[in-house]
């Protein structure tokens, strides 16, 4: 059997804001080019974010922890996220690459993001099975689920800037790359 090697190269544009109540969406968008799997794109929002407080965003498919994964809740904050889905053959079997941020630029200056062990995971559909990974350690390997497709949610950690401002916005860019192996 041929071997054919497909390569998806997903673009991520993040965008985090700050404003009079310091909000902080993050949002990716994930562009396929072409063939043989696809890549649909997901987002995270948190909304909003609070100065001086540091978030942990892990992901959950299942929808098991409270507050979608965000970690802690000083107030009112709430998080969303849409998983990036890639769709390619039954059981196929795939090698998913993370280049994500660790620094938004924007005003009122620089954000950092990091990654740990549990901010990144991959869900098979059919399953309740969840593999979590740091999406900033190298490729990992992903077996489709009978129906062609796994679900890729990522998150982050930041610490929210103390400001004496009204607010900020952060944006920066990221890279998904899946193929065949």
């Amino acid at each position: 059997m041929k071997k054919f090697m497909f390569l998806v190269v997903a673009v991520l544009l993040v965008s985090i804001t700050a404003m009079a109540q310091n909000q902080a969406p993050y949002v990716y968008a994930v562009a396929a080019v072409g063939t043989g799997l696809t890549v649909e794109a997901g987002d995270v929002t948190l909304d909003p974010a609070y100065a001086g407080v540091c978030y942990e965003i892990t992901p959950d498919p299942l929808g098991v922890t409270s507050y979608n994964g965000l970690v802690p809740i000083t107030n009112d904050e709430e998080v969303a996220i849409t998983a990036a889905v890639i769709a390619g053959d039954p059981f196929g079997d795939i090698i998913v690459s993370c280049s994500m941020p660790t620094i938004l630029l924007g005003e009122p200056g620089r954000l950092e993001l990091n990654y740990t062990g549990t901010s990144a995971c991959w869900h098979n559909t059919s399953s309740d099975d969840i593999f979590f990974f740091n999406p900033t350690s190298g490729p990992i390997a992903i077996l489709l689920d009978d129906g062609g497709e796994t679900e890729i949610w990522i998150g982050f950690n930041t610490c929210i800037p103390k400001m004496a401002y009204a607010g900020g916005a952060w944006e920066g860019e990221g890279v998904i790359t899946a193929q065949y192996k």
